[in-house]
């Protein structure tokens, strides 16, 4: 527990090193000529001074705050039974009611695919850049609150409305203090866009190295939260 500690609060100290690392190597780069971009040159400067908000927003600051909404309600609803054994009456009529409101769900987008004028799907009724395969992270997540909160009003786990708010947020209320480290880490990434912005290893989104860095710099430290999180409720 502590060592998982240590690593939530260094975080933003690596983060910071390394944006001054890849800031000294962008100007070495920008001599050599390493296909960088000079970070402290006359245009770097004015792009971050510009652009400091934007990195935040072109983050991937929605996917985080909806995923840790669904992570939360999923863990405040029981709907997995993670804690206890014996499932009770009203627990199996709960999931009976969240079966039946899943495959109402189901047939519901199903209908949607296959009406006339293919509104889910593309012109030519694909799926590959079709609406349902650009929503379909937000569509299974969305699906997957329904479900939780659906079971968690039918086993009187949540009363309220109010309660059904705080069960979406409470995780994030117990890991605020990775958005700190997500600010830095939009600065981050967005000065490696910028720095590598003509190199072709990192152009070239078949060789994986920009997700495998995306993932490392704001997904990594997330999970780490999340799971210091609940471990130490544990």
């Amino acid at each position: 527990m502590t060592d998982i500690k240590k690593w939530i609060y260094a975080f933003p100290v690596i983060f910071s090193l390394a944006i001054i690392v890849v800031t000294v190597i962008s100007w070495l780069g920008s001599v050599y000529g390493w296909q960088m971009n000079n970070l402290i040159s006359e245009n770097g400067l004015r792009w971050f001074i510009a652009n400091f908000m934007l990195n935040i927003k072109q983050a991937p600051w929605e996917y985080i705050i909806l995923s840790s909404c669904t992570i939360s309600i999923v863990k405040e609803s029981d709907i997995l039974n993670l804690k206890r054994k014996q499932i009770f009456l009203k627990q199996k009529r709960a999931y009976m009611f969240t079966v039946m409101t899943a495959v109402a769900i189901v047939i519901f987008i199903m209908a949607f695919m296959f009406m006339s004028g293919n509104m889910v799907l593309s012109a030519f009724g694909t799926f590959n850049n079709s609406p349902l395969q650009n929503g379909l992270v937000p569509i299974v997540l969305f699906f997957v609150i329904l479900l939780s909160i659906t079971f968690g009003y039918a086993s009187g786990r949540f009363a309220n409305f109010e309660e059904m708010v705080k069960a979406g947020v409470n995780l994030i209320a117990n890991i605020a203090g990775y958005f700190v480290t997500f600010i830095i880490a939009a600065q981050l990434f967005a000065i490696l866009n910028y720095v590598l912005f003509d190199a072709h290893v990192w152009n070239d989104r078949m060789m994986m190295i920009y997700y495998v860095v995306a993932f490392i710099i704001f997904w990594l430290p997330w999970i780490v939260h999340v799971f210091y999180a609940y471990k130490k409720k544990s």
